[in-house]
């Protein structure tokens, strides 16, 4: 493990202020949903009809397609998570609940815009009334255009994203294989120069690219592992 990293939800600073909760999200991004005991497409077309507090205006929401990690990571944390607690699904087998939780609407209301966030960010400029998924780096980059959508009460800060209080934080891992160690000797100076402070300390040329680093006792651990590693 080498740091964290978020996934959020992002407005255009024009929009409406949204606190959202991973059942809004959903409710909101399913394909089908349980009603009256029956799985049907899913009828919401505003953001009141998902819950009644929240503004009347189209849910129309901008993100990554299913190759992407940040897609993987948001069906795992939000669709998985926002399902549970609906009998319909609770009654369901593992494997069919995973499918039904999982899936995205296909309607147009959720849009693939590709894995580059910086488009996602240009059309929420164009569209104040959408929100987008995507890194957390994007935020930090693009701080003058987007806010933070608020999940379940927590706003994703650096801070919130490494002590994992923001529902949407995810560990990243380096994985090195073995074998390679000792066919590949300039591994042992990559994994040297990765796991250094110019690198992913607090100040180092990944954290300034996006990476949450480790926090102390923690980072000089895994430090310490990596810089142990010898071929098997």
């Amino acid at each position: 493990m080498i740091g964290w990293d978020g996934i959020i939800v992002a407005q255009s600073k024009q929009g409406n202020i949204l606190n959202l909760t991973r059942r809004h999200l959903w409710k909101a991004l399913a394909k089908d949903l349980p009603i009256d005991g029956q799985l049907v497409p899913n009828p919401h077309k505003l953001w009141s009809h998902v819950d009644p507090s929240l503004p009347a205006v189209a849910i129309q929401v901008f993100g990554p397609p299913p190759t992407s990690g940040t897609r993987d990571v948001f069906v795992e944390e939000v669709m998985a998570n926002g399902c549970r607690g609906s009998d319909y699904v609770e009654q369901l087998s593992a494997p069919t609940r995973k499918v039904v939780c999982g899936a995205m609407r296909e309607d147009g209301v959720y849009v693939e815009a590709g894995e580059d966030d910086d488009l996602i960010v240009r059309r929420l400029k164009s569209n104040p009334k959408a929100i987008g998924i995507m890194g957390y780096n994007a935020l930090e980059r693009r701080e003058d255009i987007i806010k933070a959508v608020n999940i379940d009460g927590v706003t994703p800060t650096f801070e919130t994203i490494r002590d994992s209080i923001y529902p949407l934080s995810r560990p990243l891992f380096l994985y090195v294989k073995n074998e390679h160690l000792e066919a590949l000797p300039n591994i042992g100076s990559f994994l040297k120069e990765f796991m250094s402070d110019e690198a992913i300390g607090e100040e180092g040329y990944l954290t300034e690219n996006g990476l949450i680093p480790l926090q102390d006792e923690l980072g000089r651990s895994m430090k310490a592992q990596v810089l142990k590693l010898t071929a098997q």
